[in-house]
């Protein structure tokens, strides 16, 4: 995991925490962000900077970042959803969409990461 691989972990893994932290602030300063939606930033914020700070756990911190590819699909939805009929089509194929990868990285992988990694 010295490799490249590695660095391009660490890399996404900043990158992601501090898209994280950016969307919490933005959404907590427009009213966004309920109780939930914050303690869920922070559980990521705060694994993120543990992670990241401490260079652990490299293969298992690459499948908790593989989880991310549906979060895109869901912002859209969650965005356009009541933005009215020219959206609706748009925002349900993204909703489609985000299930699917939800089903396959967040449960499928997620699932096969907490194996490997108990199981090590």
């Amino acid at each position: 995991w010295a490799s490249g691989w590695g660095q391009a972990i660490a890399l996404a893994g900043l990158i992601f925490t501090s898209f994280t932290a950016a969307d919490l602030a933005i959404s907590s300063v427009h009213g966004l962000a309920t109780p939930s939606y914050i303690a869920h930033h922070l559980a990521f914020i705060t694994a993120g900077l543990i992670i990241r700070g401490h260079c652990m756990l490299p293969y298992n911190a690459s499948i908790l970042l593989a989880m991310e590819v549906s979060t895109p699909f869901l912002n859209y939805m969650l965005f356009f959803r009541n933005r009215g009929e020219a959206y609706r089509s748009s925002a349900r194929l993204s909703g489609v969409v985000f299930g699917v990868l939800f089903v396959v990285f967040r449960l499928g992988l997620n699932t096969y990461g907490a194996a490997a990694l108990l199981l090590r």
